[in-house]
């Protein structure tokens, strides 16, 4: 019974811990960052990088009520929310320790960072070297954590996080973070129908909790964490007497009468030491069991007794006959279905047209045959650069589709195997280096897996390719599949033409848009009115899984050779992930356009190297490169000479994009594919959601044009 109901459980556990990591995580990350970026005087001579540090944060966290600096000689800086509650806009307490006095200041500032209010206030009494996060942050080699306790203003638990700069007198930075957007999640979970979960210290303190009124007490006029004695839970209370007599586990125990399933277990998180707390009555998870054991072991019997009967008397009496005569009715099957194939394919040999495209029920005939998922025909185009469909069928939906095109700077592996004249028979298309990137490109969106290519060839030259999808593995499919390959080079005549060509002023006039008075493409307008604040630039960030330290290194080089190579001036890494931006010095679109072209090749020629280097090393190329243009923010950091770093938005949708990427691809976005469509070649890939603008279209970077 309680394997059952651990099992039943257990994803309510891991979900919580997974919120609760989630929630906390972001805190320790900002306070490390800022350790790293600002070092000392957060309080003092750096308090303009520290409040632009500390305003970023409570904008884009949150879970964080305050950004704290404090330095040893009681200089203070608290970074929040603003108490008038517009949005954006900020209250700075600050506390300056001189010779000649100590003074408290309150500024307050809008959104945009402007100052509106500023008031004095001689009777505040702060010092931040009595509190028990500046003292456990000097003390602690890591991020420290305070307990929990009672923010003054927003009436809600919290604790801080904090981390001690260098030094032998070193400052210290922190953050708050409020609780109790953790306990409205435990309160909205269900559990059975009356199960709780709650969250507490090992001394038995109360953190969160599914009614966060419950989990407060009232000491001396003041707020204070309760202690689970005081929640008014005998369930919990009954779980936590467990714990401290038998320590954490899943186990079956009675209270009031009623049997509970209690589950007590550490709940690890940035070096926390909290517990999981969860209670439900054993009769909701399964009641039913326990009243029809008795039943179903009978039932389970009589079963078991029958299928052993009628198997012996399967196997005594014709299982081999049934076999066999199933294998030959299937060969027959074959042979009579690849056999009315041929015939049709012979039929309509002459359906091709003079430019030699294949019939519709060519690929209808080798899906048929073959049971391939998807058929296509492809053809050599652009003097063998690309692949050209001309047709592919779905037997699921019966719909023919033609016109896409391959390039062989996106899929060289493909294109060098089909001039080999190498058939390809991939069972898994996404782990052969040759079908790598034509899987995440094609067959990954579509659910296929096994790739079946064979070449095209005519006077020992490679024209094209025919593709079967999850097909049947077997002699005749092969086969099969030569012999339309066969056909298609019959059928092709000695020049092919390239498909699609439109008529020559049409195509001058779509590939030369007229520029408007800044030098701009008119499809950029939407973009160009962002905020000019900012400087504009075009951002690369690639993606990589975990690898060995010696292939790191690799991937880390070729970047800076490359970089260098195109005279790029930023780029840096951090864990698997690779960030390089150009443009943000020049003031004109046409120096950006400039800088957004270099950063392109950066990432085509980055896309060959790591395949390169993902192939020698024998793993899977699971790299992608996401390219994006527009605002960003860049300051120097630190003491001098300083860092120079760049985030914002454009920073966060490149990273986005490369994440969502298939594998071994660059995907841009709209923006960068309309700087970039004059000299580089995409295909669509599909809508990009962009924080502040919506739905946008992405496209993949094949190569240069």
């Amino acid at each position: 019974m309680l394997g059952l109901s651990s099992t039943l459980l257990r994803s309510t556990q891991e979900r919580i811990s997974l919120q609760v990591s989630a929630y906390l995580e972001p805190a320790a990350h900002a306070t490390l960052l800022a350790h790293t970026m600002l070092g000392r005087g957060g309080a003092t001579q750096h308090d303009k990088e520290a409040y632009a540090f500390a305003a970023s944060v409570l904008t884009e966290t949150p879970q964080i009520a305050n950004v704290l600096f404090a330095d040893g000689a009681g200089n203070f800086m608290l970074v929040t929310r603003a108490a008038n509650g517009q949005p954006g806009a900020t209250d700075t307490k600050r506390i300056l320790v001189s010779a000649s006095g100590r003074t408290v200041e309150w500024v307050t500032r809008d959104k945009s960072g402007a100052v509106t209010a500023r008031r004095e206030d001689p009777k505040d009494d702060y010092d931040a070297r009595t509190r028990s996060w500046f003292t456990g942050a000097r003390a602690s080699a890591d991020v420290f954590w305070s307990g929990v306790y009672i923010f003054f203003s927003e009436r809600a638990p919290g604790v801080t996080a904090a981390v001690h700069g260098p030094g032998p007198d070193p400052d210290v930075i922190g953050v708050d973070i409020r609780l109790d957007a953790i306990s409205r999640f435990l309160g909205g979970l269900s559990i059975g129908q009356t199960g709780r979960a709650y969250i507490a210290t090992r001394d038995g303190e109360m953190i969160a909790g599914p009614d966060s009124k419950r989990i407060l007490q009232t000491v001396d006029g003041k707020l204070a964490p309760a202690r689970i004695g005081q929640v008014g839970d005998p369930d919990l209370t009954a779980s936590w007497d467990h714990f401290r007599a038998q320590g954490p586990g899943n186990r079956v125990i009675d209270v009031n009468q009623r049997r509970l399933i209690s589950i007590v277990t550490p709940l690890a998180n940035n070096g926390q030491d909290w517990l999981l707390f969860i209670t439900v009555p054993e009769s909701e998870f399964s009641g039913f069991v326990t009243a029809n054991t008795r039943r179903a072991a009978l039932l389970s019997l009589v079963v078991v007794a029958l299928a052993a009967g009628l198997g012996v008397l399967l196997v005594r009496q014709g299982l081999r006959a049934d076999r066999s005569a199933r294998v030959v009715a299937e060969r027959s099957a074959a042979v009579e279905q690849q056999s009315a194939a041929f015939a049709r394919l012979s039929a309509e040999a002459g359906m091709f047209d003079p430019d030699g495209t294949p019939p519709k029920a060519l690929t209808e005939t080798l899906a048929e045959a073959t049971g391939a998922k998807r058929a296509a025909v492809w053809r050599c185009s652009g003097q063998g650069q690309a692949l050209r469909c001309d047709d592919s069928f779905e037997p699921a939906t019966g719909g023919h589709v033609g016109g896409l095109e391959l390039s062989r700077q996106e899929m060289p592996a493909l294109f060098d195997a089909m001039a080999e004249d190498e058939t390809i028979d991939a069972p898994d298309a996404r782990r052969d280096r040759r079908t790598a990137a034509l899987h995440g490109s094609l067959m990954a969106p579509f659910g296929s897996n096994a790739l079946l290519a064979v070449p095209v060839t005519r006077a020992g030259r490679a024209i094209g390719l025919v593709t079967l999808e999850d097909a049947r593995r077997d002699p005749a499919a092969r086969d099969f599949a030569r012999a339309c390959a066969t056909l298609v080079a019959l059928a092709t005549p000695d020049r092919i033409p390239e498909a699609g060509t439109a008529p020559q002023t049409s195509a001058a006039a779509e590939a030369e848009p007229v520029a408007d008075e800044r030098g701009l493409d008119p499809a950029l307008a939407a973009y160009s009115a962002a905020d000019e604040t900012h400087p504009q630039a075009m951002v690369l960030v690639l993606t990589l899984p975990d690898a060995t330290a010696p292939l790191a290194h690799q991937v880390a080089c070729s970047a800076q050779s490359i970089a260098a190579a195109h005279e790029i001036p930023y780029v840096k890494m951090l864990g698997t992930t690779i960030v390089a931006a150009a443009g943000f010095a020049t003031q004109s679109p046409a120096g950006l356009a400039e800088a957004a072209s270099r950063m392109a090749d950066v990432a085509i020629a980055l896309r060959e190297r790591c395949a390169e280097l993902f192939d020698s090393d024998g793993g899977l190329a699971a790299f992608g490169l996401g390219l994006d243009v527009g605002s960003v923010v860049g300051a120097t950091l630190g003491y001098t000479p300083g860092v120079f770093n760049l985030w914002g938005e454009t920073v966060q949708a490149a990273g986005a994009l490369a994440a969502s990427a298939p594998a071994e691809s660059i995907q841009a976005s709209e923006p960068a594919y309309l700087l970039l469509r004059q000299g580089f070649l995409f295909r669509p890939r599909g809508l990009f959601y962009r924080p502040h603008t919506g739905d946008s279209r992405s496209f993949v970077l094949a190569g240069r044009a």
